[in-house]
């Protein structure tokens, strides 16, 4: 199992802790179990004659101690994060014969492993950051890559079709749900998307829901909604007291309407949807929205085939206009016959 200690550059600490503890012979970095991690100078442990003992006796508040006879007296320290709470141990060991006095001398050494535990503690909790960084930046850049892999600047309504179904299929598959779903009331449009890996029991009664109960109170409210607690007070109303999460947000079209609804759901048990899954799934509602203004009317909800019949009729008229201001028309005079 990896320990948050695994991240640190062990070789810069052969350099550091020598110069913290200079009368120390030997410096071992453990996990939280006890299991050796890094170690550097004289190993009491590879002496059979001397093996070490379990226990150890607790010296202060801070530190505890243990005495390996004829070999070192060593002392070791709990190290922590606030995340994680304990996370290790710095042990340090001392030559048995020339330390003794140590084990009066407490205050130096409680002040030398409290500046090595400030050290090491610090770049764990700094490592741990960059890694939550780099997490979050990969996820960013995954999102990216979903809305700008989805086309929202379509011709066609052949590609406007295929362009909403990819949508949805985008969505179900970033997301890793069991279900996604575009549902147009108004236009008698629903699209969906069904993870065959994960998907819910009874498909078409989720979607009923989705298509009813869900889709008017995203209408009225006109913001998404996120059902994600089996004791969520909304669940019986929304969902009939169906187990599964579903995050829904609304389509609006240019004057605030609400023309659909773009959801998702999993399984109670899957995934647990976030205010970054909510974030992405409006942005991903607002290409939809681009996508059916393009080929629905605003007012009638009906397909604009006429529109795009009657542009090449206007292109032409413009491109008759462009030209004849360009080049001044010239006209000839019948020839004579005579």
């Amino acid at each position: 199992m990896r320990t948050p200690l695994s991240s640190l550059s062990f070789a810069k600490y052969e350099r550091i802790l020598p110069r913290v503890f200079p009368d120390a012979v030997f410096f071992e970095l453990c996990d939280r179990q006890g299991s050796r991690l890094w170690a550097l100078g004289a190993d009491p442990v590879d002496t059979d004659s001397n093996p070490i003992p379990v226990v150890w006796s607790e010296l202060d508040k801070i530190m505890q101690r243990r005495s390996i006879p004829d070999t070192q007296l060593q002392f070791r320290a709990q190290l922590q994060m606030r995340q994680y709470g304990p996370v290790g141990w710095l042990i340090v060991g001392f030559d048995a014969q020339e330390s003794v006095p140590l084990s009066t001398a407490t205050s130096s050494l409680q002040k030398a492993f409290l500046d090595a535990s400030a050290i090491l503690q610090d770049e764990l909790q700094l490592q741990s950051e960059c890694d939550a960084l780099a997490v979050e930046l990969t996820e960013r850049y995954e999102e990216l890559n979903l809305v700008y892999a989805t086309q929202d600047q379509v011709e066609g309504f052949e590609e406007g079709h295929a362009a909403l179904e990819q949508l949805v299929h985008n969505c179900c598959d970033y997301l890793d749900v069991g279900l996604a779903v575009l549902i147009c009331r108004d236009r008698g449009l629903v699209l969906t998307r069904i993870n065959r890996g994960h998907a819910p029991d009874d498909t078409d009664g989720l979607i009923r829901y989705l298509e009813t109960n869900i889709y008017d109170h995203v209408q009225a409210q006109v913001s998404s909604i996120v059902v994600n607690e089996e004791a969520e007070a909304g669940r019986s109303r929304l969902l009939g007291g169906r187990s599964e999460n579903v995050l829904a947000t609304p389509v609006v079209d240019d004057h605030g309407g609400v023309i659909g609804l773009l959801g998702v759901a999993s399984a109670h048990d899957q995934h647990t949807f976030s205010n970054g899954d909510r974030n992405l799934l409006e942005v991903m509602a607002k290409k939809a929205s681009r996508i059916i203004h393009t080929h629905h009317d605003s007012l009638t909800g009906l397909l604009n085939r006429n529109r795009q019949c009657s542009a090449a009729p206007a292109r032409a008229l413009a491109n008759a206009a462009t030209i004849s201001a360009s080049k001044p028309l010239r006209f000839s005079s019948p020839v004579s016959e005579s």
